[in-house]
């Protein structure tokens, strides 16, 4: 998957799977990149900007990282009947 991503880093839905199987493999910290590309790509999906700081926070640990986490939450237009992945509540 990520040399088809050298290929074609437009498509979001290789972008999204290339998320997917860094979160199986507990390497948060290589999501990120890739979870701001696809709000890059889809910038209404501002979901995508919670998530990476959700995983940012989830690969450091970091006080600032929980901090970035905290203020992008408050910045999510992510529709009412969304479930957030990051804080895991329903909007």
């Amino acid at each position: 998957m990520e040399r088809a991503y050298t290929i074609d880093n437009q498509n979001g839905l290789l972008t999204f799977g290339l998320t997917l199987m860094y979160e199986m493999a507990g390497r948060y910290a290589a999501m990120v990149p890739f979870l701001e590309r696809l709000l890059e790509l889809e910038p209404e999906k501002t979901h995508f900007a919670v998530q990476a700081r959700y995983f940012q926070f989830l690969a450091d640990g970091k006080l600032e990282s929980w901090r970035a986490l905290e203020q992008r939450c408050g910045a999510c237009r992510a529709p009412a009947s969304a479930t957030c992945g990051a804080c895991r509540t329903t909007r």
